[in-house]
């Protein structure tokens, strides 16, 4: 696999848009249709937000935070580096002292979000955040709103922009991209940063080992704060032009049957959860019995898969991927044998990005991944 050199993530959007500016770089479900945005679209966006951003007051050195994830808070986040400024990804679970110290010590002037409530949270902390001059929302213009100087809606802002040409690039590889706030499982609450270099650095790890390129597809569930999560699927997309799907709230498990993705990355709850789902809906006692039972990871024979795996896998949207890894720690055995017995072999991929010892699967990447950790 041959990835362009790139310093900087505004960069590789441009790089993106310059090869392949009709291809398709994002998709996500949007009042029960899914919305296709091509790599020009993307690029066009990302440019009109940087100049919006830069009319807000925003320069280099400053930062804003999204709450969230959807393509448009993507195009945000690159905007914001394209003219210097960092991003901070809190997590949604993270606490509202621990979120208003966040967003003061790091002064910032925009918050992106996704719906009323969190609309409702941070306008709440503008009294003890006077840097902070706008909250965007795409549910920020509903009806029933009073209107607000500091509340914008995605659409206004767009609008509000008017014919302007680009502004110059204005990040450097040293500069700190993202941010990161999670809470572990104790309810500490945990910082992640790094810079454009060692973003792109990694997802350049990541994607050999994977041996990804632009026909994949990957299923873009997560939220942004989780580090892994940006690397794996918005950074080594810019990197290497792969297409994201980005599902409905309450409509995954039917959106992932649509993307049908090739590449499947996740914590070991995203594929705990996914088993969950799929479990649920099985209708053949003997099947579930197969799966959440004891037993090895062997697939079933011709007669099993053709009678219920591949029709399984299909309606689940299984049915393509090469690789599944886990990333933030390895999933549980039970989780393992479920989807072992589904053909998928779920790799570890561990804190050097190398992939761990993976349970026997007669998936034909199994082979070329071992490989490839043995060269690492």
């Amino acid at each position: 696999m041959t990835i362009p050199v790139a310093d900087t993530l505004p960069s590789l959007l441009l790089s993106q848009m310059a090869g392949y500016g009709d291809g398709m770089a994002y998709h996500d479900r949007g009042k029960g249709l899914w919305r296709g945005h091509s790599w020009r679209a993307a690029t066009d966006r990302t440019a009109r937000l940087a100049i919006a951003l830069s009319r807000h007051g925003i320069r280099s050195g400053g930062a804003i935070a999204i709450i969230g994830s959807r393509p448009e808070w993507v195009w945000a986040a690159i905007a914001a580096q394209w003219i210097g400024a960092v991003v901070l990804v809190p997590a949604p679970e993270v606490s509202r002292p621990v979120l208003a110290d966040a967003l003061a010590k790091h002064n910032v002037r925009a918050v992106f979000v996704d719906d009323d409530h969190e609309i409702r949270l941070v306008a709440s902390l503008r009294d003890s955040l006077p840097d902070l001059a706008l909250i965007i929302s795409n549910q920020a213009n509903g009806p029933q709103r009073p209107r607000e100087a500091w509340l914008s809606s995605y659409r206004e802002t767009m609008a509000a922009i008017g014919s302007a040409p680009p502004l110059p690039l204005v990040a450097t590889p040293q500069d700190i991209a993202f941010i990161t706030i999670t809470r572990d499982k104790t309810g500490v609450s945990r910082t992640a940063s790094f810079s454009h270099a060692t973003a792109i650095e990694r997802a350049r790890q990541v994607g050999l080992l994977v041996k990804a390129t632009r026909a994949d597809r990957v299923f873009a569930a997560l939220p942004l704060s989780w580090s892994n999560g940006l690397i794996h699927h918005q950074i080594l997309s810019l990197l290497v032009g792969f297409p994201l799907f980005y599902p409905g709230p309450s409509t995954v498990l039917r959106d992932l049957r649509d993307a049908a993705p090739t590449l499947l990355f996740g914590p070991p709850l995203f594929f705990e959860r996914l088993r969950d789902e799929i479990t649920g809906r099985i209708v053949d006692a003997r099947v579930r019995s197969r799966l959440t039972t004891g037993g090895d990871a062997a697939p079933p024979n011709l007669f099993g898969r053709l009678l219920w795996r591949d029709p399984l896998n299909a309606r689940a949207g299984l049915n393509r991927v090469r690789v599944a890894a886990s990333f933030d720690g390895k999933p549980s055995p039970e989780v393992a044998r479920f989807f072992g017995a589904l053909g998928i072999a779920v790799v570890e991929l561990d804190a050097n990005d190398a992939f761990a010892e993976a349970p026997r699967s007669s998936v034909s990447s199994t082979a070329e991944l071992a490989v490839a950790h043995q060269a690492a």
